[in-house]
């Protein structure tokens, strides 16, 4: 008998995380967004861009460590299983490095010429 190719319990743990990380990231932009439309306290402002920052650094860590996971159980597995996971990987990595580069730079321009 065949048996089935089942993913590794910490390809699928990342995959959960880089989700979960994902969707905070896109909630916190969305918030971003809305507290621009709705005059937020420039405080309160800030406090979404910092948690951006840090929340994309962390996405960008679990996406670029899951991206090696997958690419290193698919070559010693000789399987194919962990390739939409590996492209979701990239994009995440990607699109968390923008959003990083993003909220740092508003956070920079947002202290002024004279700091």
């Amino acid at each position: 008998m065949k048996q089935k190719s089942e993913k590794i319990l910490l390809i699928r743990l990342f995959q959960r995380t880089e989700a979960f990380l994902f969707v905070y990231l896109l909630i916190l932009l969305f918030f971003y967004g809305l507290g621009n439309y709705q005059h937020f306290l420039d405080s309160s402002i800030l406090l979404i861009l910092k948690i951006t920052s840090y929340i994309s650094v962390l996405l960008a860590l679990t996406a670029f460590i899951k991206l090696i996971l997958c690419c290193t159980f698919s070559v010693v597995q000789k399987t194919c299983i962990y390739l939409p996971a590996l492209f979701f990987s990239i994009f995440a990595v990607v699109f968390a490095v923008i959003f990083l580069l993003f909220s740092a730079g508003i956070n920079l321009l947002s202290l002024g010429p004279g700091q």
